[in-house]
């Protein structure tokens, strides 16, 4: 469970584990109410800087993620990525989403 901020704690000047806790907010999906709150107090710059950790969050999600796992889940993960990377075709044009019928 990831630590929570709301509006009113927000201080003025960010700190590097607050603009972290907010990063971790931002990258929830859905996207909570509380984040929506505290990004409309926050300037550009401050957005800026929580956009930028969001990568550092995904990349330490996904360690805790492999680290969690066994050493027989390890490769039947590794071995799924593997398969599906094996199967998805770069050029292939999956039709047009927006509009099904020009494809």
């Amino acid at each position: 469970m990831i630590k929570r901020i709301t509006p009113a704690e927000l201080p003025e000047t960010l700190t590097d584990d607050i603009l972290y806790i907010l990063a971790e907010m931002a990258e929830e999906n859905p996207v909570s109410q509380e984040w929506i709150d505290c990004s409309k107090k926050l300037t550009d710059d401050q957005k800026f800087k929580v956009y930028e950790l969001r990568s550092l969050v995904k990349e330490n999600k996904e360690k805790e993620f492999w680290n969690s796992l066994s050493d027989k889940e390890r490769l039947r993960e590794q071995k799924k990525r593997n398969e599906w990377y094996k199967n998805a075709d770069p050029d292939g044009f999956y039709g047009n989403m927006g509009n099904p019928e020009y494809p």
